[in-house]
Formats: C-alpha cells, structure tokens, sequence
C-alpha cells in the first residue's frame, strides 16, 4: 500500500496565500460532503469544473484519503486517538477565529499531521478461498492463520496494534503474542480482542459470529452504528459463543478444546451435534444439499470424529443408528423415516 507523504514547510514561501489553501481545504471538505449526498447533474458538472484546477484536485484526493483510512482504526483506538487531537487543537488555538467549516478542514489537517501516522497500516494483504483449505499462513510477526473452505479476509497491520477483517467463511487464528501490540478480529459488529491466544472465528450466513477459543482468553465486543464499543463477553479455553450484529448472545457454552477446527486435520468433530447442523458442516466440502421430511428428523443428534473426504461412510453409520432413510440423487439427499 502506497503511504501519502505531504510536507509543509513553515519557513518557505508557499505559491498560494494561506487564506487561499484554507478556501481550497474548504471547498474540498464541502464537495466530499456533497457527494455523500449524492450529487445532482448541476452540482455534477460544478465539481467536474473544479476538480480540473490541479491545487483542488491534490487537496480533494488527501483529504479523501484521510477520511476513509481514519474508518479502519478500531473502535478503541478512536477514543483516545480523538483526545490527543483534542489536545492539539487546544495547544494551537486553532479553531479561535475559525468558521466552523474550516474548523473541520483544521481539524483534519491536525489528525494527519500530528496524529494519524501512528495509524497508517504498515502491511497489508488479502487471502482468500474456494474448494481447498488454506493452512499455516506465516503473519510478519510469526502469528500463523488458516483458512476454511470459502473463507475471505484482510490482513491489516499498524504500529500499535493488528487487525483483521473477516468478510466471509471460517479461520483459525494463533496469535503470536505481543503485550505492546493487541490482535483484533472484526466480522460485521464483533470485534474479538486478544493478546496472544489461539481461537476460531466463523462468518455464519450473513448475521451470525461464531467464536471458539481454542487456547488463552478472548474479548469479545459489539460496535454499534455510532462506532462505540460495548464487551460483551470474555471467553476462555473451551468457550463457544453464537452473537448477531446488534451484540445479542444466541449459544455460550463449554467445548472440548480438540473438537475447535478439527477441518484443519481433515476431520469433523461432533458432540451432540443436531444432524442438520451435521449436514451442513458436511455441505462445505463436498456442495451437497440435504432436505429433511420432517423437522423431527433434523434434532437427532450425532458424536463421531468422520473423515471430510469419507461422507460415504458417514451415512452409513447415520443409516445403521436412526430410524431413518437416506437417499443420495446426484448433488442432494433426501432423509425421511423409516
């Protein structure tokens, strides 16, 4: 990832006056504001005209920059990143004389300058997924991840701290740890904060996060639409919990630590597990799809350590232990009773 490098020079005459850099600044604010609006075909063709001039285009695309790098710092960073700019803006009397437009256009400025360069990422990388489990990827700080099948995610690391950004499927994260330097997890509103642990998280359909914590302890927080951070819950070796985007807890509870990411070794664990719930970890693998004849059916519950590459052998024994039928049809199988 490229880094923007500006520099200002004090002591240097400068082509511009600095009530006409603080007009483009201005301007640049206001057109980002207008656009999040959505612009119409006369304001359209008034921004097409001013971004042309050379000085607002290189104004509009730096402080563009730095309004969409400042949504990825974490919620709890934003607190005390907020502060010190707080701090810097007393300590310069800036915002004395200003109007409140260009007070923002100020304030951006300070975030950059004097603050936002303790959070510019310092690498960055996306992996991703298919029908093939990813496994032992090797972090720059020697923490180590594996990927599920039809698994996404962002690797985004900064100074202070390591993100990240689960947008789809499953993965096993052990987290080197570093005091100095906390680990975060972000899927839809979770955030899962950690130090140095060994844990799963799972994208489930597009509400739903799963967290398993295979090793250590893991903070587990909900982001609300205002970017605040509520915890939720601290997990241990052995816990598992089910949250939804708005933070409500659906599943907390106790598992053995050898059944967390078994897919890694190429087996699924089940303890307890409802057959449906046993189908569909199976449906990753090999795209069949189940449907039931009855909803009774679909409670019977399943122990076992089967093979991923053994699905075969799986209905076997479900044939041999439940009053049920199994009928394969190409991609689908239909189970009824006996």
């Amino acid at each position: 990832m490229q880094h923007l490098k500006l520099k200002i020079d004090l002591k240097k005459p400068r082509r511009k006056s600095l009530s006409s850099n603080k007009k483009i600044t201005e301007e640049a604010i206001n057109w980002l504001s207008i656009e999040q609006d959505g612009l119409d075909k006369s304001e359209q063709q008034k921004f097409n005209l001013w971004i042309k001039d050379f000085e607002n285009k290189k104004e509009y695309e730096n402080i563009k920059f730095i309004r969409n790098s400042f949504k990825q710092i974490p919620s709890s960073y934003t607190k005390n990143l907020t502060k010190e700019v707080n701090k810097e803006i007393k300590r310069e009397k800036l915002f004395r004389n200003f109007k409140p437009l260009l007070a923002a256009a100020s304030l951006l400025i300070i975030l950059y300058f004097s603050v936002y360069t303790k959070f510019m990422p310092v690498y960055t990388k996306d992996y991703s997924t298919e029908n093939k489990i990813l496994k032992n990827i090797i972090l720059p700080d020697n923490s180590i991840v594996n990927l599920d099948v039809n698994t996404k995610l962002k690797v985004v690391y900064f100074k202070d701290y390591r993100k990240i950004k689960l947008s789809k499927g499953r993965a096993l994260f052990s987290v080197k740890k570093d005091e100095d330097r906390a680990f975060f997890v972000e899927n839809l509103n979770t955030q899962i904060k950690v130090i140095g642990t060994m844990f799963e998280v799972s994208n489930i359909k597009s509400d739903l996060t799963q967290i398993k914590v295979k090793e250590g302890i893991v903070k587990v927080s909900n982001i609300d639409d205002n970017n605040k951070e509520k915890i939720i819950a601290v997990l241990e070796k052995g816990d598992t919990l089910k949250v939804n985007q708005r933070g409500k807890i659906f599943v907390n509870k106790k598992i053995e630590p050898k059944y967390i990411s078994s897919w890694k070794e190429g087996y699924l664990y089940f303890a307890k597990t409802p057959l449906i719930e046993a189908f569909k970890e199976f449906s990753k693998y090999n795209n069949y799809k189940t449907t039931f004849d009855k909803y009774e059916n679909t409670l019977h519950e399943i122990d076992g350590k089967f093979s991923i590459k053994e699905f075969d052998k799986f209905l076997y024994a479900l044939d041999k232990i439940y009053p049920i039928n199994i009928k394969k049809e190409k991609k689908n199988i239909i189970i009824s009773s006996k």
